[in-house]
């Protein structure tokens, strides 16, 4: 079977196996899960960050890859839970904002609006960290971007090949990961949401729910890690959203916030 292009209502099911299959993998991402914070909620975060998008999608009849980008968007907005939420959310505003006033979209087209959703999540943030679901958007977005096939089938399966290999790299990449003998569980989120999208599309969904990308990890690979005292300026995690109109720029905002927040 081959897709050569992709409109509102065949992205809302890929988005709706995404998410599916991602809330399956809840359990083994909250037992490797040690940055930023080894608290084994990585997976509950991103279970209850899919849940919102899905409760938005599945009663939607758009028809426009625009309109189904957008509201998955907005809703992981509204429903993002922890680090891995807010920085999903984030990939979603940008995917979607690339996918703009496109009725459906060819591979090339897909894979630009990726592309902008790895940057979105980048520009979002004040201090980048290598190896965590930062680093395997970009080098997924860049293997898209690289690629010419025009087959959705296929150009899924290359993104997910890339997107395990990006994630195998993780702990080389973040010493905290390396030492507990694990992959970054924000990242992992991520590429079970591409295998979810590909084992609608392929047929392949498998028998077991744990993601074909394995680690050899102990029970609790947060037991291993080192917990340094520290004193912290500022105690309190604060989430906001702000509307309005002619609202500053996000560098400025940026820039206000470092003096009160640690970003």
């Amino acid at each position: 079977m081959q897709i050569h292009y992709l409109d509102g209502s065949r992205l809302r099911r890929a988005l709706l196996a995404a998410c599916d299959y991602a809330q399956q993998q809840r359990d083994e991402l909250n037992r490797i899960n040690v940055f930023p914070v080894p608290d084994g909620d990585t997976g509950t975060n991103l279970t209850l960050t899919v849940r919102a998008i899905a409760d938005t999608l599945a009663p939607s009849r758009s028809r426009s890859v625009s309109e189904v980008a957008r509201g998955g968007a907005d809703a992981a907005v509204m429903g993002a839970r922890g680090n891995c939420g807010m920085m999903l959310s984030h990939f979603l505003l940008g995917f979607a904002e690339g996918l703009s006033g496109y009725e459906r979209v060819n591979t090339s087209e897909f894979s630009c609006a990726f592309h902008q959703g790895a940057k979105s999540l980048r520009d979002a943030l004040d201090k980048p960290v290598e190896g965590t679901i930062l680093t395997v958007t970009h080098d997924t977005a860049v293997a898209a971007t690289q690629s010419s096939v025009k087959d959705f089938v296929a150009l899924l399966e290359h993104l997910v090949k890339e997107a395990r290999d990006s994630l195998e790299r993780t702990p080389d990449l973040l010493h905290v990961l390396k030492t507990a003998g694990v992959v970054d569980a924000g990242a992992k989120g991520f590429v079970s949401l591409l295998e979810g999208a590909l084992y609608l599309v392929d047929g392949s969904l498998p028998t077991s729910v744990e993601s074909p990308v394995h680690q050899r990890v102990l029970a609790s690979p947060a037991s291993l890690m080192e917990y340094p005292v520290s004193q912290e300026r500022f105690r309190f995690c604060t989430e906001a959203l702000v509307h309005g109109d002619s609202l500053p720029t996000q560098a400025s905002v940026q820039s206000r916030l470092r003096e009160r927040a640690t970003l």
